[in-house]
């Protein structure tokens, strides 16, 4: 049997980007392993697989002979993308045992192998096609509420925490304990939260544990326009407008219920300048070296300003001061806690404007609590158009095509 095919080196070169977010996972007693090709009409699809996870791409092609599938091995799949631009023409063949692949690029680059039965690879079609419940979802606001979220979520080979700290999960209506969060991707290590909320996640739930987050992000990343989500017995599929596919196994375990603490338990209330803040912040980072991680807060309302402070041995560090400016109702007097501050960090690392909402509860002592406790969140809200880019406006005033966008960032502090 012989299949033989040309195509673009670069139409190749974008599908091999797309299955190359999934390594592929050994084949052979001897740990050989590889990409599945496989040839129908005028298109090759093309799949990886690992233990977990399962993608797909496809690109056109210039049939030359038969039809088919064959195996090019992963260690050597680099010299697909170094042959050169131009035409590539593949030939694999198949004499009893024995499987050949081989191709020459119009650069003059060629090379021929032996490769595996590709039987031992199997397509991912018929389970993509078994999935159902779609929920379709903007690419770049997904993409976007994801990578604000990581910072958020327990790592998962924590063996400490428990397992829906390390699950990313859109709340929807399907249960009664979800339904005040519908639209809102949220995330929390039990100690810290985050919360997505966007008219554009509504009724659309989604779980994705952690130890796929990386692979759905790089997936995201060559993605445009929309993507569809579909569960199936199995795997959760992404599938994006070309027809490409991310699979993952299911493997998360959701939050029992949405909470949201009222925002009448905040009884200081400001707007903080975000780049200010965060210069603060990272000059007392390095006053504090790798090992530390603790700072005393201290917010002062004659002539509103944060600062920040921290002391270990003979060694005093204090930043300069950042003017803040309170909200109305906002208490007029001083406040100070200690805090991370790779937490507050992340409260503002990735706000959107110039400024943004930080508010401050404190949570008096009792039985549970040896000491007052400080429980700090910011709120930024903005617009984003689909592919996730900020949109001047406001809620109000929305312009046509842009989603409204709500993220709040919450630690307690560490008194």
């Amino acid at each position: 049997m012989q299949i033989r095919f040309k195509t673009q080196a670069t139409e190749l070169n974008a599908a091999l980007a797309i299955v190359g977010t999934v390594t592929p996972r050994p084949i052979t007693p001897q740990g050989g392993s590889g990409y599945l090709f496989v040839v129908r009409g005028e298109r090759c699809f093309l799949y990886s697989r690992d233990s977990l996870r399962v993608a797909r791409a496809d690109f056109p092609i210039e049939p030359l002979e038969g039809e088919g599938a064959f195996i090019y091995p992963a260690e050597n799949i680099g010299l697909l993308d170094r042959a050169g631009d131009g035409m590539i023409t593949f030939t694999a063949t198949v004499d009893g045992d024995n499987f050949r692949v081989a191709f020459q690029a119009d650069s003059g680059a060629k090379d021929s192998r032996t490769t595996y039965d590709p039987r031992l690879m199997t397509p991912c079609d018929k389970d993509v096609e078994a999935a159902g419940a779609e929920k379709v979802f903007s690419v770049g606001i997904l993409k976007e509420a994801l990578r604000q979220a990581r910072p958020f979520l327990a790592d998962e080979s924590d063996k400490r925490a428990e397992d829906h700290f390390k699950t990313v999960q859109i709340f929807d209506t399907t249960k009664p304990e979800w339904a005040k969060g519908d639209g809102t991707l949220f995330a929390a290590t039990g100690v810290t939260a985050f919360y997505f909320q966007s008219e554009a996640f509504q009724d659309k739930g989604l779980a994705i544990h952690g130890q796929h987050l990386s692979f759905v992000s790089s997936f995201l990343g060559r993605c445009e326009g929309q993507v569809t989500i579909r569960k199936g017995p199995n795997m959760t599929f992404a599938i994006d407008e070309k027809g490409h596919v991310l699979g993952w196994t299911h493997h998360e375990k959701t939050h029992g219920k949405y909470t949201y603490y009222s925002l009448s338990n905040d009884t200081f209330i400001f707007d903080v300048p975000v780049s200010a803040t965060l210069s603060a912040l990272k000059y007392m980072q390095s006053g504090l070296g790798s090992k530390r991680d603790k700072i005393r807060v201290a917010y002062e309302a004659i002539d509103p300003k944060l600062s920040f402070w921290a002391a270990e041995g003979n060694s005093e560090t204090s930043s300069f001061p950042v003017p803040v400016i309170p909200h109305e109702g906002s208490k007029a007097e001083d406040v100070q806690f200690f805090c991370n501050i790779n937490h507050l960090i992340h409260l503002l690392g990735d706000a959107k404007g110039d400024r943004v909402m930080m508010r401050i509860a404190i949570m008096p002592k009792n039985e549970k609590r040896p000491k007052d406790t400080a429980m700090i969140r910011t709120i930024d809200m903005f617009l984003m158009d689909k592919d996730g880019k900020l949109v001047p406006g406001s809620e109000e005033a929305k312009p046509e095509g842009a989603f409204a966008c709500r993220v709040t960032r919450f630690v307690p502090s560490k008194d």
